[in-house]
């Protein structure tokens, strides 16, 4: 399992990383999340032989990509990071991790009534 504190995902997102990095080729905004202090080993931008997978930033143990559908196959920014840091990894949406961020830092309103309430 991999948990990342909602500030250090809230704090990537306020930094509007992709922005710059896509084009109208782009599928997807992607964050990768796996557990290892390992160096990825090639500069960034790195971009796969494919061409489907461009990982634009790696740290803290996140991996942000963009990736491209070439015919029916979407790009894997995890197969990518697993490959290269021989580590489990797991890929999640930009727009997933904005929700998630969104969710769990936005002010929590009460409910229109509770449940031990008569309606």
């Amino acid at each position: 399992m991999f948990v990342r504190p909602v500030d250090q995902l809230a704090a990537i997102l306020e930094r509007d990383p992709f922005a710059g990095s896509g084009d109208e080729h782009i599928y997807r905004e992607t964050f990768t999340f796996f557990d290892s202090v390992q160096e990825f080993g090639a500069p960034l931008p790195w971009t796969n032989d494919r061409g489907d997978v461009r990982i634009i930033e790696i740290g803290g143990g996140v991996a942000l990509s963009v990736i491209k559908r070439i015919a029916t196959r979407a790009g894997s920014p995890t197969a990518e990071v697993e490959a290269r840091l021989e580590v489990p990894a797991t890929t999640r949406t930009a727009r997933t991790v904005k929700r998630l961020v969104r969710r769990f830092t936005e002010p929590v309103t009460a409910p229109a009534h509770s449940y031990g309430e008569r309606q």
